[in-house]
């Protein structure tokens, strides 16, 4: 049976959701900073409608895990966990990071660096790098702008994500205005699932967003 995943993105001011059915993928998107408890809801029962299924159909959840905003991951782990507790499936946490990176590599895959950023305030940035494949060749930290712009060359760099709008007299030349978006949170958990990787029961959610949304503070970046 192929996999049916609802997928959840709350993490940044913009909140969304979306549906993977066979190779098709529905969505709902809206910047609404602030108003996510209220959009999240009727956005997954649109969906459901849209793709003439029921709630009990899903196979898999999938969840923006942050980085972010402390309140926005919350919103979606916490609907996540009961909703997998209610229908006994597996739910595949995926960096808000790397759902940037990938939305990146859709729109030029020429780049050997994409460099994926969502303010933390306070002069610094969520950030990790990911090569041409998508894989993360430095891990989710926190750190400043500057420290980026020295350790890689603007050439050959793919740069996308609000830590470089908030910072822009620091920035690598960045796609701007960019929020993570529930496809592609959907489409990582899709290759997990094709990888045969097991998703978490629900009551393992919690505990990795306790453990993950917070990034380390290297002493370097690379």
């Amino acid at each position: 049976m192929k996999p049916i995943i609802l997928a959840i993105e709350t993490a940044t001011d913009a909140c969304s959701a979306a549906l993977v059915v066979d190779q098709q993928i529905y969505c709902r998107y809206e910047l609404a900073p602030k108003a996510h408890t209220d959009l999240i809801l009727p956005m997954i029962r649109a969906l459901l409608l849209e793709a003439n299924l029921a709630l009990e159909d899903i196979t898999a959840l999938a969840v923006g895990r942050g980085p972010g905003s402390f309140t926005g991951v919350r919103i979606a782990i916490s609907l996540a966990q009961g909703m997998a507790y209610g229908l006994n499936v597996p739910v595949y946490p995926v960096s808000t990071l790397e759902a940037l990176a990938r939305q990146a590599l859709e729109r030029n895959t020429e780049k050997t660096r994409i460099i994926p950023a969502l303010d933390a305030r306070m002069s610094e940035i969520y950030t990790a790098v990911y090569d041409g494949m998508l894989n993360c060749i430095v891990s989710e930290r926190v750190c400043s702008p500057q420290d980026l712009c020295i350790a890689y060359p603007h050439h050959n760099i793919l740069a996308i994500g609000s830590g470089w709008d908030a910072y822009p007299d620091r920035a690598i030349p960045h796609i701007p205005h960019c929020h993570p978006q529930a496809k592609h949170i959907a489409q990582i958990a899709l290759q997990q699932i094709n990888q045969g990787l097991p998703g978490l029961p629900a009551e393992k959610v919690l505990p990795i967003y306790l453990r993950d949304n917070v990034a380390k503070r290297p002493s370097a970046v690379n």
